[in-house]
């Protein structure tokens, strides 16, 4: 298994930076995990995006979705024939929040549809794409997210968005390789409180459920990486890195 990160930042990117958006990739089989501002651009460098076996956006905010908008418009009006629609896997509730933004700019109910195969997915399901499962954990956000658990050769554990709590352990317990939302520093984790986590507590998660290897991303744009990297030393032991755009990872069992 191997993780492409696409798009590591926050709601405001970073200069020539994109927001989140992370391609796990397996035998073949392509999965892309949220798909923000700017991704779309990036992705393409990567892979042929009409290729993908499915989509999944852990919630509602728009950098963790937005660029399903210029995807959609290369879909519909791509020289290249109609390709089929790829698969779009979306929490409960967002198929008409999908339908929202589209109305917003002079869309229709039903935008994305044909397009892309929309589908809600049940928190408590095991979707099966390809050689990959995918399973959901509740997180502590401003609306509702949801953490990502991806098995295959591997297991790999996505934080999405979320304040620090006993879910988020739980999700990277077991994990190869755990990509933890770092979007505050200690002093400025207050402004953050109730929906996100500095680096130090990315951290003490990581360091809680015993993961071999942890990626900081989501880190807000104006706070020097470096700084959540030393923060995040301080309590976690393990294999520590920040989460490079462009950069593929290969995960493996540990031991």
């Amino acid at each position: 298994m191997r993780l492409t990160v696409i798009g590591n930042n926050g709601i405001v990117p970073r200069p020539g930076g994109a927001s989140s958006s992370y391609l796990v990739e397996q035998e073949g089989t392509r999965v892309l995990l949220d798909c923000g501002t700017g991704a779309w651009a990036h992705l393409q460098r990567i892979v042929q995006p009409f290729a993908l076996d499915a989509i999944f956006i852990s919630h509602i905010h728009p950098d963790h979705f937005f660029d399903l908008v210029p995807f959609r418009y290369a879909l519909r009006y791509t020289l290249a024939g109609t390709p089929p629609p790829v698969p779009l896997w979306v929490p409960p509730g967002a198929r008409r929040q999908l339908d929202d933004l589209a109305l917003s700019f002079g869309g229709q109910a039903g935008f994305f549809d044909g397009l892309f195969a929309v589908r809600e997915f049940d928190p408590a399901d095991v979707v099966s794409v390809g050689s990959l499962t995918l399973t959901f954990q509740a997180m502590r956000h401003y609306v509702p997210s949801f953490g990502l658990r991806v098995g295959g050769d591997a297991q790999f554990a996505y934080s999405a968005d979320t304040a620090l709590c006993d879910e988020v352990v739980g999700l990277a317990a077991g994990a190869d390789l755990f990509l933890c939302e770092a979007t505050a520093q200690a002093r400025t984790v207050e402004s953050t409180k109730g929906g996100h986590m500095s680096a130090g507590m990315a951290g003490e998660v990581a360091a809680k459920a015993g993961v071999p290897r942890l990626l900081l991303t989501h880190i807000w744009y104006e706070l020097d990486p470096q700084v959540s990297l030393a923060e995040a030393r301080a309590t976690y032991g393990g294999n520590l890195a920040l989460a490079e755009e462009g950069r593929t990872y290969e995960i493996r069992p540990a031991g």
